[in-house]
């Protein structure tokens, strides 16, 4: 009976057993189905961990991580926490759960929320932890911050953008937005410039810069230096991101710049205006794949907000310099308004004073503009109707420039003045007021006047003085052709008388040598008489005043082709003419001056003359073929033989007309009134 028993007591137990394993086994498998992890340590061994929690921790399974220390498995920077955690929990205490951060063998970064509950077995305390994989939440909500300090930088720019008036430093101020709110390690604006190395200058900048714009040259261009994301942007025109620096940088001094400074990830943004690229922006962050396609496109806006701004900047700057110009303009009218010397006004079609300037005061006799403000300005016109003639020939042509108008001062007297003014007109073409200014010529008109009375006295002068010449010229010549001439010729007759007398009545031996001083003086008498008829002739042709004016001009030109040797013809259409004496004087004098300029400075070999009457007035021209003379000979004030041939031809009333051409020769025309 008793081993009955025991062997009764024994299967019992065993059934017991396999019954306690089965539910053992069921309630890991239990466990294991679990979707949370579960870990189980005593005394912080791990006794068990189901295949999530393994999964999670980054193993395969949950026995590789029975018998490990459960504090091994947490992050360096919670381990205080969770000791802490610890003897509150052995104290009896319940805690809330815990979120902490895991990265596993991997590499891989979770975030867990984790609980624990104490549970006493056979007198142990085991702990029992369930692990909540908190890793898409915590993602989806970092996503959510990211973006959301995206947002709030966009925000902020365009906050800034309206408060700011300046372009760099509202460039400076979005670096600190972006690097302040926007959470980035670094961020900077670069310029391209286009230079020959096609520079991208740095121009504003903001957080870990530490001097790693300035220590590289930067290019936009297709070249060594232009193959930075900012070069890349800019070049492009498109957005250019490096997710990971550590394999994506090549250039080894450049990758030791950026992972020093603690760069992982960098995105560029060109900044575009009217589809034209001018600059970039770049995003650094500490973080590797830091830049999704939702944060690149945020940030694509906040850059196209940067390029807004920075366009809307330079035109708020254009649109100040150009009202600052407007107002410094409007001051310098108002001052050349004020102070210009010649007389500014502005009226109504009919006459009234709407505005004028200190000087159109003072030329009309006024003490000042308000008192001129009463007058209409017709009452400045001698006559009115000459002022609504102004006016209607003005709406018809809009503006009329350079009028010689004569005015009346407040005092009665007479101003001589030239007068400006343009119409301002209407949509329907209606004359609204005019606008103008004149000028004081009265003193001009005066010198003017008097130059010319000035001018003709001196003419006067220089005729009575060519009158008086040519009567001294003929009252000369004719004194040494009558007397001189007579004298040499009773000296001639006395030296053939004294011959005569030696040939009688000197001895043969003594004759030969008076004969030779006898026949010496002869020849010095001849030579003599032929020099005072050239004197005589010069001073005034005989020719002239005993056969007239037509053979003394063909008497000149075979004169002169025997002088100089320069063939000379002439053409005389003129039979017979009566002209006064002075009259013929003054032509023949004309051509005399011409063929001298002709002699002197032409180097011709030929020289025209012709002489005729086109209808009541004679007309001399004089050609020749030599090298012409040039304007600036004929401009000199030295010139006197030009400019004594226009003036013999003014003091009948004439005109003379000198032409040169290079290498062609000289024509001087000469027309003279016969009345």
């Amino acid at each position: 009976m008793p081993a009955k028993n025991i062997s009764e007591l024994l299967e019992e137990l065993e059934k017991l057993k396999r019954e306690s394993e089965y539910h053992i086994k069921l309630h890991y498998a239990l466990i294991d189905m679990s979707p949370e992890a579960i870990v189980l340590h005593v005394n912080g061994i791990i006794q068990y961990a189901n295949k999530i929690a393994a999964g999670y921790l980054g193993y395969e399974s949950g026995m590789d991580l029975v018998g490990k220390p459960i504090l091994d498995l947490v992050p360096e920077e919670y381990l205080a926490e969770v000791l802490e955690r610890i003897k509150r929990s052995e104290a009896g205490e319940e805690l809330p759960p815990l979120s902490m951060k895991f990265k596993n063998p991997s590499g891989t970064e979770h975030f867990f929320e984790s609980t624990a509950n104490v549970i006493n077995i056979d007198g142990k305390r085991v702990v029992h932890l369930f692990i909540k994989n908190l890793t898409t939440q915590k993602q989806a909500e970092l996503e959510l911050v990211k973006l959301n300090r995206a947002l709030k930088a966009i925000s902020a720019v365009n906050h800034t953008l309206i408060r700011s008036t300046e372009e760099n430093q509202f460039l400076i101020d979005v670096c600190k937005i972006v690097c302040g709110i926007g959470g980035y390690m670094m961020c900077w604006v670069g310029y391209k410039i286009d230079d020959e190395y096609q520079t991208i200058i740095p121009v504003a900048w903001e957080g870990e810069e530490q001097n790693y714009l300035h220590r590289f040259r930067i290019s936009w261009g297709d070249n060594d230096y232009g193959n930075g994301p900012m070069g890349i942007a800019i070049r492009t025109g498109l957005p250019y991101v490096m997710q990971n620096l550590i394999e994506d940088i090549t250039d080894p001094e450049w990758k030791e710049a950026a992972i020093g400074r603690g760069y992982n990830s960098i995105l560029a943004l060109p900044l575009i205006t009217e589809g034209n690229v001018f600059g970039a922006i770049g995003f650094y962050s500490e973080r590797k794949d830091a830049f999704d396609k939702e944060e690149t496109e945020l940030l694509q806006q906040l850059a196209a907000d940067l390029s807004y701004g920075i366009i809307s900047l330079r035109i708020r700057e254009e649109q100040k310099k150009a009202e600052h110009a407007l107002i410094e303009s409007e001051h310098r009218y108002r001052e050349i308004f004020e102070n210009d010397i010649t007389g500014d006004f502005v009226i109504s079609p009919e006459g009234k004073m709407l505005s004028c300037n200190s000087s159109f005061a003072r030329i009309f006799g006024f003490n000042s503009a308000e008192d001129v403000a009463v007058c209409n300005f017709g009452a400045f016109y001698f006559h009115e109707e000459e002022f609504k003639f102004m006016v209607k020939l003005l709406e018809k042509e809009k503006k009329l420039y350079l009028q010689e108008v004569i005015l009346k001062r407040n005092d009665g007297k007479e101003i001589h003045a030239i007068q400006n003014v343009v119409g301002s007109f209407d949509e329907n073409g209606e004359l609204i007021d005019i606008k103008g200014y004149l000028i004081d010529d009265t003193e001009r008109k005066r010198a003017e006047d008097e130059l010319r009375n000035s001018r003709e006295q001196l003419r006067n002068l220089a005729a009575y003085l060519q009158r008086a010449r040519e009567e001294e010229r003929t009252h000369v010549a004719r004194e040494i052709h009558d007397e001189l001439g007579q004298s040499l010729t009773a000296l001639k007759m006395d030296i053939a008388l004294l011959q005569d007398i030696v040939d009688e009545k000197i001895p043969e031996n003594l004759r030969e040598n008076l004969t030779g001083k006898i026949y010496s003086a002869s020849g010095l008498i001849d030579e003599t008489v032929k020099t005072v008829r050239k004197i005589s002739t010069d001073l005034r042709p005989a020719v002239l005043d005993n056969l007239g004016l037509l053979p003394a001009i063909d008497w000149q030109a075979e004169e002169f082709q025997n002088r100089t040797g320069i063939n000379c013809e002439t053409f005389i259409t003129i039979e017979e003419i009566d002209l006064a004496q002075e009259y013929q004087t003054a032509v023949f004098r004309i051509l005399q001056e011409s063929l001298t300029n002709v002699m002197r400075h032409a180097a011709a070999t030929l020289v025209t003359i012709e002489f005729r009457k086109d209808e009541d007035i004679l007309v001399l021209e004089i050609k020749d073929n030599g090298k012409g003379i040039s304007e600036s000979n004929m401009q000199k004030v030295n010139s006197f033989g030009l400019i004594g041939i226009k003036e013999r031809a003014y003091v009948f009333g004439g005109d003379a007309i000198i032409n040169g051409i290079p290498g062609k020769g000289t024509s001087v025309l000469v027309k003279i009134p016969l009345k």
